[in-house]
């Protein structure tokens, strides 16, 4: 995929697929913020040309049936896994239940795409974004909701006005011309935003398990985001999750 991506990120300098090893230049600038409204649309812009040459369509049902097999091959020894699989499987009922049979669109993401891996280059003032190790395939508005949720984590926006589409300032604003992007690869993505939102946080729990096998001492980190997610959920998806641990191990089979 780097000849999708190769104008918006660092240049390789060395491939050994051999090995997985990949350098890439370094490059000097600045960590972009929302001001830089337009690099990010810009960024969102070439993005989509990546989506859209990569897109597939898929039935929900498909592909949460896909996801729920996977999670039945993860252990269940640490509570912290046992949280993680019991709010996956709600969010799973709640699509079964509301969007079983709707039509999605799944393709390659960048995966980790946030403010804080997106830099202005100092001489050029381009934007350039980094860290693809975590590029996979996902559904359409993955990048979209993992930028979004990041900028609410420290205050920045509220999500619900972006999901909702609600223009009342710069980032709902930025938020409507990134959505005009997905509307050439699917027309109806305006509607599908709860689906789609719901589909990320899935995606987001399965990806999560892939860090803690890789990366244990990210277990705190990925804890944190877990209950950050569950404050999503309660106010802008539907079902309210339980907090309780405690309550979790006493209704565990």
């Amino acid at each position: 995929m780097y000849e999708d991506r190769k104008t918006i990120s660092p240049k390789l300098k060395h491939i050994d697929h051999d090995k997985r090893i990949y350098v890439e230049e370094i490059v000097y600038g600045r960590q972009a913020t929302l001001n830089d409204a337009e690099n990010i649309l810009g960024l969102f812009n070439v993005m989509c040309g990546i989506y859209k040459r990569y897109a597939q369509g898929v039935i929900v049902s498909e592909y949460i049936g896909k996801i729920r097999e996977k999670l039945r091959l993860i252990s269940k020894e640490s509570l912290e896994n046992r949280i993680l699989i019991n709010q996956a499987n709600k969010i799973i009922d709640y699509l079964s239940l509301n969007y079983k049979d709707e039509k999605i669109i799944v393709t390659k993401v960048h995966g980790d795409f946030h403010l804080g891996n997106i830099l202005i280059k100092e001489k050029t003032n381009n934007p350039v974004l980094l860290d693809w190790e975590a590029s996979r395939t996902c559904s359409l508005l993955y990048d979209y909701f993992t930028f979004w949720m990041l900028a609410h984590s420290v205050g920045l926006i509220n999500l619900k006005n972006l999901i909702e589409i609600t223009p009342k300032k710069l980032p709902e604003q930025l938020a409507l011309k990134i959505i005009d992007h997905f509307k050439t690869i699917d027309n109806k993505v305006q509607r599908k935003m709860h689906l789609y939102f719901n589909l990320f946080l899935l995606e987001r729990i399965f990806y999560k398990f892939t860090l803690l096998k890789a990366i244990p001492y990210l277990r705190d980190l990925v804890t944190k985001e877990l209950q950050h997610q569950i404050f999503l959920w309660k106010h802008i998806s539907g079902p309210q999750f339980s907090e309780n641990r405690d309550q979790l191990k006493n209704t565990e089979n």
